[in-house]
């Protein structure tokens, strides 16, 4: 590769890696918009890393390119003191947490509401069969 498409593959793979942050950030705030073809994605670093999604400009990248740009693109801690491939990791492990919570309280919501609508069902059914 000429030097001229090497600086050109660099600044798509830093596009990618700020995409990453995005969709981390993202997802994090409203995990209900993940979708569920992602969560096996983010187990392992490795599995992120091969993350592919064209509507939000991720495409594939491998774990050390991936690692060395984080590191060169997040050279300031955030509030625990992470920076590097360090913060991106932290995010995607707050993400999958995220994920996890929501899926849990998105079960709980939907039992008690089955439930509320089942016994409102049975207190009609019987009114109408006292009637």
């Amino acid at each position: 590769m000429n030097e001229r498409g090497a600086y050109q593959k660099k600044a798509q793979n830093i596009e990618n890696v700020h995409a990453r942050l995005n969709f981390l950030i993202n997802g994090i705030k409203a995990p209900l918009s993940v979708e569920k073809a992602v969560y096996s994605k983010l187990a392992g670093q490795r599995t992120f890393a091969s993350l592919n999604l064209p509507k939000l400009k991720i495409t594939p990248l491998s774990l050390n390119t991936l690692k060395k740009l984080a590191d060169e693109l997040f050279v300031d801690q955030d509030g625990n003191g992470n920076k590097g491939f360090a913060y991106l990791n932290t995010l995607r492990l707050q993400l999958i947490l995220s994920l996890s919570e929501a899926a849990a309280r998105r079960t709980v919501e939907v039992k008690t509401g089955r439930a509320a609508a089942s016994e409102s069902d049975r207190i009609n059914w019987s009114r109408s069969v006292l009637r």
